[in-house]
């Protein structure tokens, strides 16, 4: 049985066309801290430190960021209040994947705290360098590959969904 796609009112598109934006402006944003990141890890010893720190900073404030939001989320769930709870589970998912990113490109003290087996795991990553040379370079450039992906995979998804809403408010229900 095929599934029927509805039309979409003003809101519906208002709220795609936001969800678009939202989109556009986290990636835009992502993508210039890894620039930044990039040129700062390439650069003399207090820029390559700026960039460490900031590596901490975005990892740790993130990780906090992330927990406040899912309990927010609940809280707002708990209440019935789904669509408050949603787009605060949006932006836990956004927090985490950015705190996840940034220990993928900085994991070296944290990982050692782990012993032997946090050692293995930090050698591991650091033989990722095949785009650059520079381990740190490569995986930062990993992380806006996958930014610039995810991207367009939305922009695509939603401009599909939009133009079926589109088509079915065409035909206005005959199928």
């Amino acid at each position: 049985m095929k599934k029927q796609t509805t039309k979409f009112t003003k809101q519906d598109k208002e709220k795609i066309e936001n969800r678009l934006l939202a989109i556009f402006a986290t990636a835009l944003g992502a993508e210039m801290i890894c620039l930044y990141l990039i040129n700062w890890f390439r650069g003399s010893a207090g820029f390559m430190n700026a960039a460490r720190w900031l590596c901490y900073i975005l990892m740790i404030g993130l990780a906090l960021l992330a927990i406040f939001l899912k309990v927010k989320a609940n809280k707002f769930e708990q209440q019935d209040q789904l669509a408050r709870s949603k787009k605060y589970t949006n932006w836990f998912f956004v927090c985490l994947a950015g705190a996840i990113s940034a220990l993928f490109v900085w994991p070296t003290q944290i990982f050692g705290l782990f012993g032997s087996a946090g050692y293995a795991i930090n050698s591991a990553i650091d033989k990722f360098n095949f785009f650059l040379g520079n381990s740190v370079c490569t995986r930062i450039l990993v992380v806006m590959i996958l930014v610039g992906v995810y991207t367009v995979a939305a922009f695509i998804y939603y401009s599909i969904l939009s133009s079926q809403a589109h088509k079915a408010s065409l035909h206005k229900g005959n199928n």
